[in-house]
């Protein structure tokens, strides 16, 4: 098995246990708890996360989205939201809450970028640009700016 094959295998068994853990009212806390919240905003997804731990290695989608890849970015925005890590997240959830935009819409808008960066990543083998990932959340805020005028 490919170590991606094997990754999707544990995130995917991961969710599993963490959803089954929420299901059954047992304590979460700090990360597991946060996905658990994400998982649980996600109603759409609700099945899938029941039998998670049977869908198996291959690829899942489910009307253009990956469920399991979209939580995990949630994940990983309030993570850095958490930890306060890169600063500029909660700078422009800050700036877009000004907006009128829900919690959930701006992590969807910083996950765009996020994804990007990770995608490219992978496919290039290069570290994560904090200084491209701040540019592309700027972007976000100036069209949401120029979008409101």
């Amino acid at each position: 098995m490919d170590e991606y094959k094997e990754l999707r295998n544990f995130a995917r068994n991961y969710i599993a246990d963490i959803w089954k853990k929420h299901k059954m009212g047992g304590s979460l806390k700090g990360v597991d708890k946060r996905l658990a919240n994400i998982m649980k905003e996600h109603k759409e997804y609700y099945k899938v996360w029941d039998n998670a731990d049977k869908i198996g290695e291959n690829e899942y989608i489910i009307e253009g989205v990956n469920p399991f890849l979209h939580v995990q970015l949630h994940l990983i925005v309030e993570n850095q939201l958490a930890m306060g890590k890169p600063r500029i997240v909660k700078e422009v959830v800050e700036e877009l809450n000004k907006f009128g935009l829900s919690h959930h819409e701006i992590v969807h808008l910083i996950a765009k970028p996020l994804l990007e960066q990770i995608l490219d990543m992978l496919k290039n083998n290069v570290l994560f640009d904090e200084n491209r990932y701040t540019r592309d959340l700027r972007k976000i805020v100036e069209e949401i700016k120029n979008k409101q005028k």
